[in-house]
């Protein structure tokens, strides 16, 4: 990247105020971590916001002079757990725990770092519910149900003596629809996004 993009970048001209300059990275940070933090985590909806952030981290490191470094983060969701009810609830605390570290970034690198993460955790999460239940067209991938009314209809489930995914996905035990729509809108996001 050349110091005419960089300045493109910020819509900035060579003689900039390098204060003004950490008042609009500040600003474009601001906004993206409301986008991320507003949106289903979805590769294909995040990726060009992803590529355009780094474009805005690359422009500011320029400009500014100042190398900023961040090593990958690390995913600590193992999702190993196949009873339905505790895997939701890590998956919870996992997706918390990341909108936080994406919420508390403080440039460009390590937010893009932590948002991966959140997709990943999502991609991981998704594969966890995948089944090849034939899907209707009116679900969609963006629109993430309630967390309180999956969790009613994991308790619901449980009083059915359904406890863990594979009855679910094999639709055992009169699973509640909240939980056949998630399942659903989660096979779908694996497989298509």
């Amino acid at each position: 990247m050349t110091k005419t993009e960089a300045l493109h970048e910020f819509q900035l001209d060579d003689a900039f105020d390098e204060d003004h300059l950490i008042d609009l990275y500040e600003e474009k940070i601001f906004e993206f971590k409301q986008y991320f933090l507003s949106k289903t985590p979805i590769f294909k909806l995040f990726e060009s916001k992803l590529s355009k952030l780094k474009k805005i981290g690359n422009a500011y490191s320029l400009l500014t002079n100042i190398n900023i470094e961040f090593t990958e983060t690390k995913l600590e969701f193992n999702g190993s757990q196949i009873e339905i009810l505790a895997n939701y609830l890590h998956f919870q605390e996992e997706k918390n725990r990341m909108k936080t570290k994406i919420s508390n970034s403080e440039n460009a690198f390590e937010l893009v770092s932590w948002v991966k993460n959140l997709l990943e955790l999502e991609k991981i999460n998704a594969q966890h519910w995948f089944s090849e239940i034939e899907i209707d067209a009116n679900i969609l991938v963006s629109k993430e149900p309630n967390p309180m009314e999956i969790l009613e209809g994991i308790k619901i489930y449980q009083q059915n003596g359904g406890f863990n995914l594979d009855q679910l996905k094999k639709l055992e035990n009169n699973p509640p629809e909240i939980l056949i729509q998630e399942m659903k809108r989660l096979s779908l996001l694996f497989k298509k996004y």
